[in-house]
């Protein structure tokens, strides 16, 4: 492999910008300590192969997809195909929300389960009984439940 050594790169103006062209070549690697930091292909997709980190302003021109939850998703009512202590996977290859909201009277709970912990139990206490809801984020390949402890789920809705 050949190696160029340079302090400093003056472009045919003099205005000392510094540059890659690499008009031939594919992709730009930039490495560090011997390992790919930054990769550049030729349709000017970047890649970094660790945690990204900015010190200063980042200006990002395009379209950003799929970075967070409720981008490219919609709110889907699932109630016909959802059913009370069954698990269910998340494997839309993206993070989803739930929302699920229950009819309790007296003495009855929903208990909300996600890898199989239990992370919220709603009950209610008085003999007239009313409304419970839960909501919660699933990451993709995670499991999830809604265990009904009598009750009915009345609505099952997740963003997808």
């Amino acid at each position: 492999m050949s190696e160029i050594k340079v302090n400093s790169v003056v472009n045919s103006t003099g205005d000392n910008d510094s540059g890659l062209d690499l008009s031939t070549n594919d992709q730009v690697i930039i490495k560090t300590a011997n390992t790919t930091a930054l990769t550049v292909d030729s349709s000017q997709n970047v890649t970094n192969a660790g945690n990204l980190t900015v010190a200063g302003n980042l200006t990002v021109s395009g379209t950003a997809t799929g970075t967070s939850i409720g981008d490219n998703q919609s709110w889907t009512n699932v109630t016909s195909s959802r059913a009370s202590n069954t698990t269910y996977t998340n494997s839309t290859g993206t993070s989803i929300q739930v929302m699920v909201s229950s009819n309790l009277s007296a003495n009855e709970r929903m208990q909300t389960f996600i890898s199989g912990t239990q992370v919220a139990d709603n009950g209610i206490s008085t003999a007239y009984g009313g409304m419970a809801y839960s909501s919660f984020i699933v990451p993709n390949g995670i499991t999830y439940k809604i265990n009904m402890v009598l009750g009915s789920i009345v609505y099952w809705w997740e963003l997808r």
